[in-house]
């Protein structure tokens, strides 16, 4: 909420002299307020004042007294004590004035006093208020992001000195409004360690640091910024950001929590798109528009097969063809989600508050939401009926994507064989071979001596039926009973099973007559028994068996896991995408079903018929969209995503450059221009730099829309390189949260780039790249959550290899129901929905899981023999080593001497250093 009240203090705030301060707020505020006005000072002006001193009881939520300063409204309508706050010009008789003033008791804000310039402006803009001038202006909105950027011209300074380009410009006017000065420069040794976790998730290692200190050439900053632009390790680090928007994972979170295909696919497109600098309009639009373009002059166009994978953006919710019984809703639940993920990630608006009624706060209305689905209402998700567990569930459908790097095609083609040998001779397979004959002679015979003592049952039935030779019953009866219980386990239509009930009774009847007479032997019909028996009774619930064994069952469920992880692998190194398609369409089927305007949201109740179009607030009209089709109008169904997807990706768009433009900025200083990322609508913060906002987002699209000139023009101002001690402010009561950044935030270390630097410090790292993703192994606590269920499968897989459970953690495998707790412990959330921005939280928990956790205590012993190994048996080399390892730096001399001194082993030195603080924050 504090942030909202600097954009009112680029007009007075942090001016010293009163009467400065006064002539200022009468020419901000001095002529007569129109509703348009009085909305846009209070917003702007009077509303940041109040939520940085008042949000925190008086927001929309907590309304301590009835009194919310949420809406123009809802303040001018005051509180249960006082009544109306606002005397419409009248500040003498404003109750809000009086309050503030100390005239009315308990003065306000409640503990301390508003500063004179914040009193002096608000009480002049409520002079300046008639009671007929603020009537509608609840109906008003916040307009700014719907506009298209202006390009400000860098503003004039007074410390041009500290100006290195004109991001610094922006920053040092606020500051200098607001009586703050930037604190001075990091050193060079902060600044390496700040570049490199910021741009590669990683520390440097001793060798790169000495280079970079000993480089005394003027551009040596800028080159390392280049070469760490140019480092593969770049992509994993920033797809990691991406991953988190678009709500990234292996599984759809449901019922067993199942896999959803060859995702990892869209996770190597993301690092690789980061990796070639590819043009952030080309990235939106490939991941809105796969396979859905057309060739305006070539017949019988067939798109890009590659287009498929980045399109898996549309597919990532926890979402399936099982999560709704009813195909209608399941469907515009779909629809739904991927309308909302869009808007939100791509525009940073809150677009699915409009499914069941007009936006409340926006000016997106419920027609706008639903122009905006429509542009989706041809998509469809492939599927069948056809799956080796079960044949009458729906299962997804994946779509053959070669691989375009060669190599990598040739070693999954060989991966692919390797498990198919495995799962047609591989040792498992004959094992549990062996285990299911043996087990089958074991049900065989245990069904005879049963048999013995109880009457005939449908099941003695049926298992003489399957009888090749058989004596008992003519061949049209064995017909006739096959095709009622072919239509039975199909439909299961009352009238089926009456009638095979009925036939079954009286062949039950000829059965036992048959085993009276002795027309066939009466137990030979349990040689009809098959494994398929055998694995329905083992896969009832764990525990005893009728039949079996509890150590029978342990071992047919671990080789049937082990076969299953197999089958897994196989899978995953097909070259197969989970993607999204376009529906047929004329001639051969049908057209795109008409777009309605759900009342209340409910696919039940379809209002007003619509056509895709982009939002009015920003077109100014509901015209429909003019959808790109091909020349001669070969695929009707074609050209709805693509033509959002260019509007989106175009700078008639206001809003993509900007979103883009501060998520960069947000990684970059620990908050975004706008700290909602997500959300650029009214409910969400004011921008604190609205301007430099604007201008970053016309030069983001004068670049070519490059994300790499972007992060080049950010990390050479010197906003970026300041120290995050400022002397000159040790604390500012007027912007506590440093949002105008008069100096650098201290920063912790996300979980992946936490535990990425331990594995990195230790030289235990496996930076191998790409490919399907890794199982590093759970806790012992929580390993039994691992387990197989009967849906999901197990839960948590062993590795291919041991190495691979040492890779980045991008590369983990991202199950929605089982994430791994030391990540989690360190706020990486479950990503069921868009992330705009982790937590940062303090718990026990973190320490626990660095003291106690096994991959500090593991890799803590390879650290300390690297160490010995570096610098010889020299206590004093190693511990100097190590501090240069992990912290980038010498001890200073009481730390050497401290740790010279200690008692215990280099294991033990390591696992201090790296629990230290140093280690976990970047400066």
């Amino acid at each position: 909420m504090k942030i909202l009240s600097l954009c009112f203090r680029l007009f007075v705030v942090g001016i010293s002299q009163a009467v400065w301060a006064q002539s200022i707020v009468v020419s901000v505020i001095a002529a007569p307020l129109d509703s348009k006005t009085a909305l846009a000072d209070f917003e702007q002006k009077v509303r940041p004042i109040l939520e940085t001193h008042c949000g925190q009881c008086h927001s929309g939520r907590t309304k301590t007294s009835g009194f919310s300063i949420a809406t123009l409204e809802s303040v001018v309508a005051g509180g249960n004590k006082h009544g109306k706050a606002i005397l419409e010009g009248h500040p003498e008789r404003s109750p809000l004035v009086k309050l503030l003033k100390g005239e009315l008791a308990p003065s306000m804000p409640l503990g301390k006093s508003l500063p004179e310039a914040d009193v002096l402006l608000i009480e002049t803009w409520v002079r300046n208020l008639s009671l007929d001038k603020t009537a509608g202006v609840k109906e008003e909105e916040w307009l700014w992001p719907f506009q298209k950027p202006l390009k400000h011209e860098p503003p004039v300074v007074k410390n041009a000195k500290w100006v290195l380009n004109p991001i610094d410009a922006f920053i040092v006017k606020r500051l200098e409004q607001n009586g703050l000065s930037p604190a001075p420069p990091a050193s060079n040794r902060v600044l390496a360690r700040r570049l490199y976790f910021d741009l590669i998730g990683m520390p440097p290692s001793p060798e790169e640091m000495s280079t970079f200190l000993e480089d005394r050439s003027p551009n040596a900053y800028e080159q390392l910024i280049n070469k760490l632009l140019a480092d593969p390790r770049y992509g994993e680090r920033w797809g990691r950001h991406w991953l988190d928007l678009v709500r990234f994972a292996e599984t759809n979170g449901l019922g067993g929590d199942p896999h959803i295909g060859n995702v990892w696919r869209y996770r190597d497109w993301v690092i690789e798109a980061f990796n070639s600098d590819m043009t952030y309009d080309k990235f939106v639009i490939q991941q809105l528009a796969g396979g859905d373009e057309h060739s305006k002059t070539k017949l019988n166009y067939k798109p890009d097969i590659q287009g498929h994978i980045p399109v898996a953006f549309l597919r990532l919710a926890p979402w399936s063809f099982l999560c709704d019984p009813i195909a209608d809703q399941n469907r515009q639940i779909f629809l739904d989600e991927i309308t909302t993920t869009t808007a939100s990630v791509f525009l940073g608006l809150t677009m699915g508050c409009a499914r069941c009624h007009d936006h409340k706060y926006d000016p997106i209305p419920s027609k706008d939401y639903y122009r905006f689905q429509a542009f989706f209402n041809a998509t469809k998700i492939s599927y069948s009926f056809e799956n080796e567990y079960s044949n009458d569930r729906p299962v997804e459908k994946y779509l053959e994507v070669p691989f375009k790097d060669k190599a990598f095609g040739k070693l999954a083609e060989s991966k692919v064989r390797e498990y198919q040998t495995q799962l047609d001779s591989g040792p498992e397979k004959l094992e549990l071979e062996e285990l299911e004959k043996t087990l089958l002679k074991k049900l065989i015979s245990q069904k005879m001596n049963e048999a013995k003592d109880r009457a005939l049952e449908v099941t003695d039935l049926r298992l003489e039926l399957k009888k090749k030779d058989q004596k008992i019953f003519t061949e049209p009866e064995q017909t006739q009973h096959a095709l009622l219980l072919e239509a039975v386990n199909l439909k299961r239509e009352p009238e089926e099973l009456e009638a095979l009930s009925a036939l079954e009774k009286s062949l039950l009847k000829k059965l036992a007559e048959g085993y009276t007479n002795r027309l066939t032997d009466p137990l030979a019909r349990f040689q009809e028994l098959t494994v398929a028996e055998v694995r329905a009774e083992l896969g009832s619930e764990y525990g005893k068996s009728k039949y079996f064994d509890l150590a029978e069952k342990e071992r047919h469920r671990e080789l049937s896991d082990k076969l299953e992880v197999i089958k897994r692998r196989l899978f995953r190194w097909k070259p197969l995408a989970m993607t999204v398609e376009n529906v047929p369409g004329p001639p051969g089927g049908p057209g795109i079903p008409q777009t309605h305007v759900l009342t209340r949201g409910d696919y039940l109740h379809p209002g007003e018929a619509v056509e895709p179009g982009f939002p009015s607030a920003m077109t100014g009209n509901f015209l429909p969209a003019e959808l790109e089709t091909d020349r001669y109008r070969q695929f009707p169904t074609r050209g709805r995503r693509i033509t959002l997807a260019k509007w989106i990706a175009s700078p008639d768009c206001p809003l993509t450059a900007r979103v883009m433009v501060n998520r960069v900025w947000q990684h970059h200083f620990g908050h975004g221009i706008i700290e909602t990322a997500n959300d650029f609508g009214k409910n969400g913060s004011r921008p604190t730099h609205p301007e430099l906002l604007d201008w970053l987002a016309i030069k983001f699209m004068e670049e070519k829309w490059s994300t790499k000139a972007l992060h080049r023009l950010i990390l050479t101002s010197n906003t970026y390189r300041q120290s995050s001690d400022n002397p000159t402010v040790l604390v500012s009561e007027l912007d506590p949260d440093n949002r105008l950044l008069w100096r650098f935030n201290r920063r912790r270390l996300e979980a992946e780039a936490l535990r990425d630097s331990i594995l990195f410090i230790s030289g235990r790292l496996n930076a191998e790249r790409g490919g399907p993703s890794v199982f590093p192994p759970l806790p012992d606590d929580v390993a039994d959550l691992g387990r197989s269920v009967p849906i999901g499968g197990l839960m948590w897989e062993p590795n291919e290899k041991e190495e691979d459970s040492r890779r980045r953690s991008v590369y983990i495998f991202q199950r929605r129901s089982l994430p791994l707790p030391m990540m989690a412990s360190f706020d990486a959330p479950i990503f069921s929905e868009s992330c705009e921005r982790r937590s940062v939280t303090t718990t026990p928990l973190q320490a626990l899981s660095m003291m106690n956790g096994r991959l500090v205590n593991e890799e803590s012993v390879y650290l300390a023999s690297r160490a010995e190994q570096e610098a010889g048996p020299d206590r004093s080399a190693q511990i100097s080593r190590l501090f240069m390892i992990v912290l980038s730096r010498l001890p200073k001399a009481e730390e050497l001497q401290r740790f010279t001194k200690f008692g215990g082993t280099l294991q033990e030195i390591s696992s201090v250093l790296l629990n230290s603080n140093e280690l976990l924050y970047v400066d």
